[in-house]
């Protein structure tokens, strides 16, 4: 059973940061099976570096549209983006010092997060960027 399932009810409307998320939900759902098979603690460390740096790239990408388009909401929307890795981080330090039981409860936590974030502030950049002079 998939943890966290892409649907088009996610689209932002931009593909770039639509295959990004994509991509950010297919490492989640990675980790996840991962520990369904009890092999969580295997490569959690693996899936969770590999998480922060994309997750570092994806959020750079997003500011960056924001910070070439004047964005009013770049303060907020960086805020944001701050609490997420805040997040995975804490999950990275959790796992290395062997403490998996908090794996699915921040899993879920960082599902729900992502979602609210796409369907609302990523919708709201992703109109700024479509709305944008050429």
């Amino acid at each position: 059973m998939t943890f966290y399932s892409w649907s088009a009810d996610l689209s932002v409307g931009n593909a770039a940061i639509d295959e990004d998320h994509r991509e950010l939900i297919g490492l989640i759902n990675r980790l996840h099976a991962a520990m369904e098979r009890g092999r969580g603690g295997l490569i959690m460390n693996e899936v969770l570096a590999e998480l922060i740096d994309y997750v570092d790239a994806h959020f750079k990408r997003e500011e960056d549209y924001m910070h070439k388009l004047l964005y009013v909401g770049f303060t907020e929307h960086k805020k944001e983006h701050q609490v997420f890795m805040r997040q995975v981080q804490s999950l990275q330090s959790a796992a290395a010092e062997g403490i998996l039981s908090m794996a699915v409860p921040t899993l879920l936590v960082m599902r729900d997060w992502l979602t609210r974030h796409i369907l609302q502030s990523d919708r709201a950049l992703a109109d700024t960027i479509r709305n944008a002079p050429a």
